[in-house]
């Protein structure tokens, strides 16, 4: 299969294959799919956020949220309020 990754992605599943019991930060599907089908752990940029406050270091994660998507990151309203339901913030 070709998944057409561009070389950050492959860059970071090539390093997620180096070290093993790691979890690879990926928000592009095809990425996150390969990942998935060599076996490596995926999380994304969200998923980091919501890991980061629950364990107590990111006291607003709406906050930060709202400067990912200020700096550029392609959010729907939709994802958030799902996110927001789901992590309960």
């Amino acid at each position: 299969m070709v998944w057409d990754l561009g070389p950050g992605e492959s860059e970071v599943l090539a390093l997620g294959l180096q070290f093993v019991d790691t979890t690879l930060v990926l928000d592009d599907l095809a990425a996150r799919r390969c990942a998935l089908s060599l076996g490596l752990k995926v999380m994304g940029t969200l998923g980091v956020v919501v890991a980061g406050h629950r364990r107590g270091l990111i006291e607003d994660p709406m906050g930060v949220i709202e400067r990912l998507r200020t700096g550029g990151m392609w959010l729907s309203d939709a994802v958030v309020k799902q996110l927001r339901e789901l992590a309960g913030f």
